[in-house]
């Protein structure tokens, strides 16, 4: 929660952030602040959009605790593995977020609706502070989707 707080300092506007800068920044110090054996690729695909603090806070705070998640728990004993993190905004006002690994995917019996893990319901509040929906699947990997609509 801290790096994302050091991430919004330094903006020149708290009003409205630049969501390629941002998550960049965020994720990639994220990945630096580990020290892992594994070997993990980072690939974002965001657009330069601006949004206001009360949608780059939640984004930032989701992003930290997937990538968390997939640091601790996606790639275990491999050599080598990916991130990927989209940010797009629509024709139709809406944005389409995710956050994914090609990592070993959930458990089978996994329901991100009833998961108790505090992290998981941390993700769900944050989706519906947004305004939004999410879609998790787990195939070759972990794909979490969140749909939102802008705020102006």
């Amino acid at each position: 929660m801290a790096l994302v707080h050091e991430k919004l300092y330094p903006s020149k506007s708290l009003e409205f952030i630049n969501t390629e800068d941002y998550i960049r920044s965020l994720a990639t110090d994220l990945l630096d602040s580990y020290g892992m054996s594994t070997t993990v690729d980072l690939h974002l695909d965001v657009e330069p959009v601006s949004v206001n603090i009360d949608t780059a806070i939640p984004i930032g705070l989701i992003i930290n605790e997937l990538m968390t998640n997939a640091i601790k728990y996606a790639f275990f004993g491999r050599p080598s593995g990916e991130i990927s993190i989209s940010l797009h905004l629509d024709t139709d006002h809406w944005f389409t977020f995710v956050v994914q690994d090609d990592g070993v995917g959930l458990p089978d019996d996994f329901d991100a609706r009833s998961a108790m893990s505090l992290g998981m319901q941390l993700v769900h509040i944050l989706t519906r502070q947004l305004g939004g929906k999410n879609l998790v699947t787990s195939d070759h990997g972990t794909r979490f989707e969140i749909l939102f609509p802008e705020k102006f």
